[in-house]
């Protein structure tokens, strides 16, 4: 999401289950000899080849000039095909990116304002934006309190 985001498309943007393994490894590179051990057991992958001996475009060329050193590191991480080494989110939050944004504004300091959102024929749980909690703004509030979770 985060380089679909920063790029405007997709990144990845596959016609089918093995074109989009080809997409993926021209950008975050070829599977490891594990890794292509595990596809070939797979029976959906049975009699299919990996694409081999060929040079990627790297995320690193790919996002150089667009973000930081910190994203592409970040990205590298949750990019990673490795699901043993791929950052899981509780780790992607602790990433050095995230330490390096800094928030300019006190959010005490925004204006107030509501925004009700509709669901079908029910008015939902007023959203605030000046930082307060918007279920303990709907227990004064003469609106009904929707019971839609989805």
């Amino acid at each position: 999401m985060m380089g679909e985001l920063i790029d405007g498309k997709p990144l990845f943007p596959g016609d089918n289950d093995l074109h989009q393994l080809c997409v993926i490894q021209k950008i975050v590179g070829p599977l490891s000899s594990e890794l292509i051990e595990k596809y070939s057991a797979h029976p959906t992958f049975s009699g299919m080849q990996v694409m081999e001996n060929w040079q990627p475009e790297t995320l690193d060329k790919h996002f150089t000039g667009k973000v930081s050193a910190l994203a592409i590191d970040l990205l590298k991480g949750l990019l990673d095909l490795d699901p043993e080494h791929r950052l899981m989110s509780e780790q992607a939050l602790q990433h050095p990116y995230f330490a390096s944004l800094k928030n300019p504004i006190d959010p005490k300091a925004l204006p107030k304002s509501e925004v009700h959102t509709k669901v079908g024929s029910s008015t939902l749980l007023p959203i605030t934006t000046n930082g307060t909690d918007p279920i303990e703004n709907s227990l004064s509030s003469r609106r009904p309190v929707s019971k839609h979770c989805n």
